[in-house]
């Protein structure tokens, strides 16, 4: 959750996303309307690198996948570096 929300995970419908599942309670759509010229571009400071955080951990999980601990939850782009040779297709071609 961000922003101050909040969810209420104990009520949650577990079934509510799944194909066929139940939609009791749920209100119908209600279509709005709204004057396009009020849909503005965001004023604030364009979104930009503030600090780069170093791996405290990897763990390997199999040959081919590896977990990176970061010590906190990172918001934003992951940039890896890493050394090597490059990846050999598999028998899919991927």
């Amino acid at each position: 959750m961000s922003a101050g929300g909040s969810a209420a995970s104990r009520l949650a419908d577990p079934g509510w996303s799944t194909p066929g599942g139940s939609t009791t309670g749920w209100t119908p759509v209600r279509v709005g309307r709204r004057d396009p010229r009020s849909l503005v571009a965001p004023t604030g400071p364009s979104v930009r690198c503030t600090q780069e955080l170093p791996v405290a951990s990897v763990v390997e999980l199999d040959g081919d996948r590896h977990l990176l601990d970061f010590g906190q939850n990172p918001v934003g782009r992951l940039r890896l570096r890493a050394d090597g040779h490059p990846p050999q297709p598999d028998e899919r071609g991927s």
